[in-house]
């Protein structure tokens, strides 16, 4: 993280060193992490767990946390990683969102919607 602790994830300026993940590999890593298969001690993922509550619900509760990269020009990045556990089960999810003006608060009520109609939250 020599980059800086709140930017080695984000690839501006270009000549920064960073360690970019997709959407798709923070999904895998979360789903290790909630299959208990990364070396995390369950006290650790308590703590991981409760500071990440941000929604419960009679349906499931939600995780999570977002992101912005303020780009130039009012291009934006904004993300929302997490998970919802539902009926015993948890399912991890990322979602990213690149345009004017968007924050990472928009991703997450995104997210927030869709696992609404689809009943987890």
């Amino acid at each position: 993280i020599s980059a800086g602790v709140d930017v080695f994830w984000l690839p501006d300026p270009p000549k920064r060193k960073t360690i970019l993940i997709s959407p798709v590999e923070q999904v895998r890593l979360l789903s290790k992490l909630l299959e208990g298969k990364l070396p995390i001690s369950s006290r650790s993922f308590k703590i991981l767990s409760d500071i990440t509550t941000l929604a419960t619900t009679s349906r499931g509760v939600l995780h999570g946390k977002t992101g912005t990269e303020l780009g130039k020009k009012g291009k934006n990045v904004g993300w929302f990683v997490g998970w919802v556990e539902h009926d015993g089960k948890k399912y991890a999810f990322a979602c990213v969102l690149k345009g004017r003006g968007v924050m990472g608060a928009d991703a997450r009520e995104l997210v927030k919607q869709a696992l609404v109609r689809a009943g987890l939250l």
